[in-house]
């Protein structure tokens, strides 16, 4: 399955607008859920697997509720977001500078979300998919 080209297009113009924000709180429970500053305020909730890079590390994968992802997250802490993007198979990428997390899609749930307080939900849907809600301004 995966993103259609014309979706593609649409979730990245919606992600830009989190780009260069900061990353202001997470939290962990259920998942991990980011908190970015700006307006509209942003979240992205990941319920599925996150690989978190590192420069000089391998990818390493892991649920997204556990103490190395707590790890690799704490230094990102106030640090701005230098990209945030979906890929055609339905991976949400959120880079900071060298550090890369990206929540993958998962064949059976949801995986990841994104809210903001516009009105606006990206849901990545089972198989890769997203399922999308414009604010009433974009429609």
């Amino acid at each position: 399955m995966g993103v259609t080209p014309e979706d593609l297009d649409l979730v990245n113009r919606q992600l830009a607008e989190i780009q260069g924000r900061s990353l202001i709180r997470f939290r962990m429970g259920g998942g991990v859920l980011l908190e970015f500053s700006g307006d509209p305020y942003h979240q992205i909730l990941v319920e599925g697997r996150l690989c978190v890079s590192r420069p000089g590390r391998v990818e390493r994968y892991a649920d997204p509720v556990t103490a190395e992802v707590a790890e690799a997250i704490i230094p990102l802490l106030n640090a701005d977001t230098t990209m945030v993007s979906l890929s055609p198979d339905g991976s949400l990428t959120i880079g900071f500078g060298d550090v890369r997390l990206v929540a993958e899609p998962d064949e059976m749930y949801e995986s990841w979300q994104v809210r903001a307080d516009n009105d606006l939900l990206l849901v990545c849907v089972p198989g890769g998919d997203v399922a999308i809600w414009l604010p009433d301004r974009e429609v």
